[in-house]
């Protein structure tokens, strides 16, 4: 008896074996004329272990086929590790944390040691190197939604790990993601024609109901369909050159500026008011945390609305009038920068402030007070924010386009008019603005 397993195996000639296969044949036979359901790809019974011949036959046939189609570069023996290769044979119960078994026997201390170097152990190299196999068969290698569990380990240490898997246990990952991507989308298909039955009903006026979903049952005989398995190989090709064309697709629209996908996006980074996507999980979690809560503007009276921003920049703006009849301006000896004009660093000042605001910006753990307090918002408007909102600037074009014309006219205005009188109308300038907006 041979110690080899392979796809090229001959059946055995005896007159019990000529016997089972004419038995096989008819079996087959009545399967095709559709006695027989065809189970979906993801199950298999190659890797049930049954005991039938015509399971045998199917699984010889399924093999030959891979073989003609996708040629495999391995052999499995009876020595070697018999874990999953496929995306058909993922375990229901897989989860992305824990993994999948990468071999029979995980690596030693010396093995890590060689293969990552002193700065990795043993039980996070193994960690690590079974999540990774896990997502070669699952598809999701480069599914960001999984980044979080293996956000400690570094770039060069993921590439070593994942160089290390398709060197020792080789798989087709690109068919693998082409079939996720495909259950994916049958299950967003079969998720919207359920809500489209189900507003089809309400609409009738009859009682939703939920249609009972048929739970799979492999065919005890036969097990998996050789018929799908090449229709899902011809499936997995598509998907795979479906999947190469929207990578290029999206990496020339990257180079062009140009904005696609379901992602939240930022909203202005560069000029022409472009936006781009937010990849990292973290940042899109700050993101998120900024966002209000509102789903429509509160019920509010016109007055209501515009009152208090009104009431509180008339307060200041008199106040800051009532200062600039009495105010002197300090002399030299008083002053932090006598070496600058008091109308220099009055300006400087006012562009040292702005540009803090714009770098604040830039912080995402910041992002829920800023919209907060420097945004004014029509439906939510808050009377600080009339004054704050002056310096806030998110665009590097927008605060240019502002301060341009500060630093050049200011200084000399600033002269003419005296420091406190120049302050009172920078202020009423933007203030009465914004009330404006929120009063139209």
């Amino acid at each position: 008896m041979s110690l080899f397993l392979c796809p090229r195996a001959r059946p055995l000639t005896t007159g019990a074996a000529v016997a089972v296969r004419g038995a096989t044949k008819q079996l087959r036979a009545t399967a095709f004329l559709g006695l027989a359901a065809p189970a979906p790809r993801w199950m298999s019974c190659a890797g049930k272990n049954r005991a039938w011949p015509s399971c045998r036959g199917q699984t010889t046939a399924w093999r030959q086929t891979q073989a003609m189609t996708q040629p495999r570069s391995y052999r499995r023996t009876l020595f070697s590790h018999h874990g999953i290769r496929d995306y058909e044979q993922l375990p229901k119960d897989y989860q992305d944390k824990v993994g999948l078994p990468f071999s029979s026997k995980e690596l030693t201390d010396a093995e890590v040691l060689r293969l990552f170097g002193a700065g990795m152990k043993t039980g996070p190299a193994n960690y690590l190197l079974r999540v990774l196999h896990g997502r070669r068969i699952a598809g999701t290698l480069d599914d960001p939604a999984y980044a979080v569990n293996t956000i400690e380990f570094t770039d060069e240490q993921l590439g070593t790990a994942l160089a290390y898997l398709r060197k020792t246990v080789p798989i087709e990952e690109v068919r693998n993601a082409g079939l996720r991507a495909e259950d994916e989308l049958m299950q967003m298909e079969a998720d919207m024609a359920k809500a489209d039955k189900a507003k089809a009903r309400e609409a009738d006026g009859a009682e939703a109901v939920a249609e009972p979903e048929v739970p799979y049952t492999e065919d005890p005989v036969y097990g998996h369909s050789t018929f799908d398995q090449i229709r899902a190989t011809n499936q997995a090709r598509q998907k795979a050159r479906d999947l190469a064309e929207e990578k290029e697709r999206l990496e020339r629209e990257e180079r062009e500026g140009i904005v696609s996908g379901t992602l939240a996006e930022m909203d202005q980074v560069g000029g022409g008011g472009r936006t781009r996507a937010i990849t990292n999980p973290k940042i899109q979690a700050y993101y998120d945390e900024a966002q209000s809560d509102l789903t429509e503007p509160p019920p509010m009276s016109s007055a209501a609305r515009i009152l208090p921003s009104a009431v509180v920049v008339a307060l200041v703006l008199g106040f800051m009038a009532a200062v600039s009849m009495v105010y002197e301006e300090p002399a030299e000896r008083y002053r932090l920068i006598p070496e600058l004009s008091t109308s220099q660093a009055t300006v400087a000042a006012i562009v040292g402030l702005n540009l803090l605001v714009y770098m604040a910006w830039k912080v995402p753990p910041l992002w829920k007070q800023l919209n907060k307090y420097f945004i004014v918002s029509v439906a939510t408007p808050r009377p600080l924010s009339m004054f704050t909102t002056i310096f806030s600037h998110q665009s590097l074009s927008h605060l240019v386009t502002n301060m341009l014309p500060l630093v050049v006219l200011g200084p000399a205005l600033h002269d003419e008019m005296g420091r406190c009188d120049f302050l009172t109308l920078f202020l009423a300038c933007g203030s009465l603005s914004f009330v404006g907006s929120v009063a139209t």
